[in-house]
């Protein structure tokens, strides 16, 4: 934008020095010609200049117009980059003020009272679908080398889940990763072909592994309508081990 600026104050600045020498040029060349009426060089001469003079005044006005329009785009494309960068930080904000109103503690409060794994993943269910919008989910146990489910949440179907092993399908391989992984705008009834969760028609799927001193103790699966925030992504691990750490014993 200074570039533009100093651009067009240049431009200006020349047309007036040329204007003005060409000016003081006329007056010279009228002061060395007493008979400058029968003189028609000195005539040809002088109309030259006079076209010199629109012609220099009609450049100077065109560059200055193109540097307007010049540093009328710069402001606008100032502006535009501003208003982006004002959205983007509302959008921050409004990310962060959900990220604070997360709660580890509220689901640590509900499960540290389970006794027995049925409880513990209705409790873990319970919580997390008061903070995010789960449409349906489930607790799987891992025991006697199977992964089965020990609590679920808005299941409505009339197979039971299915058991698997570490390494069986995706929700297997996840427990054998120790690596919570998110799958979002899954095609139509996907979900009953990489989960146990049925025939529910959602687009996002979450598979957590319940981790205590790097074991995994069990799974989480939760599927939703829309994608999860990055915020809760990036809680994840540290969500994953503080039910971990509060499971109870097989």
């Amino acid at each position: 934008m200074n570039e533009l600026l100093k651009y067009r104050k240049g431009i200006i600045r020349l047309t007036i020095i040329l204007i003005l020498v060409e000016v003081a040029a006329v007056g010279l060349l009228l002061a060395a010609s007493p008979s400058f009426e029968r003189g028609y060089i000195s005539l040809i001469l002088l109309i030259v200049i006079l076209v010199q003079i629109l012609l220099t005044a009609r450049l100077g006005m065109a560059g200055n117009k193109t540097a307007v329009i010049l540093i009328q785009e710069e402001q606008e494309r100032a502006m535009a980059a501003s208003d982006e960068q004002q959205i983007e930080h509302a959008a921050q904000s409004a990310n962060d003020i959900v990220e604070t109103k997360f709660d580890i503690n509220d689901i640590t409060k509900l499960i540290k009272k389970a006794d027995n794994w049925k409880d513990y993943g209705d409790s873990i269910l319970y919580s997390l679908s008061k903070q995010i919008d789960i449409a349906v989910g489930m607790v799987y146990q891992y025991a006697n080398e199977e992964f089965y489910a020990a609590a679920t949440f808005a299941y409505y179907n009339d197979e039971a889940p299915r058991n698997f092993k570490i390494g069986e399908g995706i929700s297997g391989q996840v427990a054998k990763d120790k690596k919570a992984m998110f799958l979002n705008d899954l095609p139509s009834k996907s979900l009953m072909i990489v989960s146990g969760l049925g025939q529910i028609e959602v687009n996002n799927l979450a598979i957590i592994p319940i981790l205590k001193d790097d074991n995994v103790l069990g799974l989480i699966e939760i599927a939703t309508f829309k994608p999860f925030d990055n915020w809760f992504i990036n809680k994840i691990d540290e969500i994953s081990n503080a039910i971990g750490g509060m499971a109870p014993a097989l």
